[in-house]
């Protein structure tokens, strides 16, 4: 369904469902002060699975001395009671702040919840089955990682790997073992060191996360093979945001944006430019119909350039040095 759920702590605790579209309220979840109790922030993050099952989680400064709890929902209908599924320290006995990152990702009673450890180097994944009330917690240590790399950004990659990052520290993929909880940073981008939440898109090997800057922006990156391109870039209002506290969400090619205090933002995907090289020539061809405009920079301001595909275009009519940026427009 095209919901999109918001956490908020004012005035207090609830997780609002929205309707994706058009960002008007639809109801809220049920958030019982006897079921969903303890913590930092007793709500903080939240993440769906691709069947639409809800969890949430709460904020501690130490998994030591107040539990990490997820709780989770079988949808997202005002009368669903939620139930507590996981309280405890995902890092084992080291002291760490979690609940500043969540990400779910399966359906039915095959569903895997990640998370990641605010200070250290620690990340956690919880593989289990609600209805059966089967559960195992990895905790997996990536010893080749920044402190904190994963701290205020994490998102499932394809198979066993995942992204992480956080305000300071490079954007990081890991492969992880799902037995022994082995990480294994497998690619490092050290070009975003504001950037923080993050989401990974498998459809389409998009990456999206929101930069911390002057203003905050949002950036669209195809990670395809472990490179990265720069797709584009879009900018927030200015409202301070000194935690670099937020959540990126893509779904139903749409990608959609919570920066504290800047508000949420929700974005359209258009559809992938695909090129092809020949005798220094490129050749653009897309789907549908669209403007294909051109900047030179990531920023804009973009020009018109053709509205129907394909488009041949000559690498040599840029100046030395100079770099140029392509995009489709809708046609107004």
């Amino acid at each position: 369904r095209d919901h999109l759920l918001v956490v908020s702590r004012t005035s207090s605790n609830a997780i609002y469902v929205l309707d994706a579209l058009t960002g008007e309220p639809l109801r809220s979840l049920n958030v019982p002060g006897t079921v969903v109790t303890g913590g930092t922030f007793v709500v903080s993050m939240i993440a769906c699975s691709d069947d639409g099952q809800v969890f949430a989680a709460n904020l501690t400064t130490d998994g030591n001395t107040t539990p990490f709890k997820i709780y989770h929902w079988a949808n997202d209908d005002s009368t669903e009671v939620p139930t507590l599924i996981f309280s405890g320290n995902p890092g084992g006995g080291t002291s760490d702040r979690w609940g500043d990152t969540l990400d779910a990702r399966g359906s039915g009673v095959d569903v895997d919840l990640l998370m990641g450890g605010r200070n250290g180097k620690l990340t956690a994944c919880i593989f289990f089955a609600p209805d059966a009330d089967l559960r195992r917690l990895l905790t997996i240590i990536t010893p080749d990682a920044e402190t904190a790399n994963f701290g205020l950004g994490i998102t499932f990659g394809r198979g066993n790997t995942f992204w992480g990052k956080a305000t300071g520290t490079g954007l990081r993929q890991v492969s992880f073992d799902p037995e022994t909880g082995a990480g294994t940073v497998i690619t490092t981008i050290t070009n975003y060191n504001n950037m923080a939440p993050i989401d990974f898109y498998p459809t389409r090997n998009l990456l999206a996360g929101i930069s911390i800057e002057t203003p905050d922006n949002v950036r669209l990156l195809d990670v395809t093979g472990g490179s990265v391109l720069e797709l584009d870039t879009k900018f927030f209002s200015d409202f301070p945001n000194s935690n670099g506290a937020g959540q990126a969400r893509f779904g139903n090619e749409r990608l959609f944006v919570l920066d504290a205090n800047n508000g949420i933002v929700a974005y359209a995907l258009r559809p992938k430019i695909r090129a092809s090289f020949n005798a220094g020539t490129v050749t653009l061809d897309w789907d549908g119909i669209y403007n294909l405009q051109f900047s030179p920079e990531a920023a804009g301001p973009y020009t018109n350039l053709v509205n129907e595909p394909p488009h041949v275009f000559e690498p040599a009519q840029l100046s030395p040095g100079s770099r140029g940026f392509f995009r489709l427009a809708p046609i107004q």
